[in-house]
């Protein structure tokens, strides 16, 4: 999973945790700024931010291409900061249900309107999804768990929180960055 993979910037002594919905997109185009590269990959639109949340297609560097000596050394030495930024739950799932269920409905549509329903359900999940009924977006992803609205705290790995040292807020962005 992409967004398990933190991102390192070696010259800062960073290493940054990214939860989907909180604003991972904007960051990486910050950390290639940083890093001397073209913020925008070549192709652009829904594929090029799908391109840069891929560490192989966005040239980040991540702790997972370090050794587990290194990558241990890192998380643990005190003088490298471990961030991460969270966003408030209700504007997080709403940026899920816009992004997710009403735009990019065919997403939705692969991950919850799948061959785990009845026939009758499976349709009734494909002529909803891409409208702004929010009620059965709550409603369906009580069993359809996806990253992108299932709980911050879940979406990284319970063994990195320990080493986090700072946490920043999307609604205090410009003082917390």
């Amino acid at each position: 999973n992409w967004w398990e993979k933190p991102t390192v910037i070696e010259e800062y002594k960073l290493i940054f945790f990214t939860i989907p919905k909180v604003g991972c997109t904007e960051w990486k185009r910050i950390f290639r700024k940083m890093m001397g590269m073209n913020p925008w990959i070549p192709e652009m639109g829904r594929k090029g931010d799908v391109l840069i949340q891929n560490p192989r297609t966005n040239n980040l560097t991540t702790l997972s291409d370090y050794s587990l000596a290194d990558a241990e050394m890192m998380m643990k030495d005190p003088e490298w900061t471990k961030a991460i930024f969270v966003r408030e739950p209700k504007e997080r799932l709403l940026s899920a249900f816009l992004d997710k269920f009403v735009q990019e409905d065919s997403y939705f549509r692969k991950k919850c309107c799948n061959h785990h329903l009845s026939e009758d359900e499976l349709k009734h999940c494909n002529d909803k999804v891409g409208m702004t009924d929010i009620r059965y977006f709550l409603e369906r992803t009580q069993n359809c768990q996806d990253y992108h609205w299932g709980l911050q705290s879940e979406t990284l790995d319970e063994k990195w929180w320990p080493y986090i040292n700072f946490v920043g807020y999307m609604h205090s962005l410009s003082e917390d960055a």
